[in-house]
């Protein structure tokens, strides 16, 4: 678990921006600074990998459909921002059949 999980939680609460900052690769070279949606957080799947993941949802990468997934060692920090998001944005599957780990209350996408 990041140091800044707390604020992770506080996002996706308050539906809220993050101001990411991680290491893009493993080697921890090239740090980014991403303005993003905090998704959801868990161990990872597989029994062997015991793992935590941070998902986010990266707006400039939104064509690859694809969430931006990182274990807490390549976050140097998060940062809530002003700005909001409306999950809508991203949420495109059901999620009564893949729900979400952490708990939250987006209406009908919660």
């Amino acid at each position: 678990m990041h140091h800044d999980h707390n604020i992770f939680l506080r996002a996706i609460k308050e539906r809220r921006k993050i101001r990411l900052v991680y290491f893009r690769e493993e080697d921890n070279s090239s740090p980014q600074d991403k303005l993003i949606a905090p998704m959801d957080y868990h161990l990872g799947h597989r029994a062997t990998d015991k793992s935590d993941y941070y998902y986010f949802w990266d707006f400039e990468e939104a064509d690859k459909g694809a969430p931006l997934v990182l274990e807490p060692g390549r976050i140097i920090s998060m940062k809530l921002d002003e700005e909001a998001f409306a999950p809508s944005e991203f949420v495109t599957w059901d999620v009564s059949e893949l729900p979400w780990f952490v708990k939250r209350d987006w209406g009908k996408l919660s």
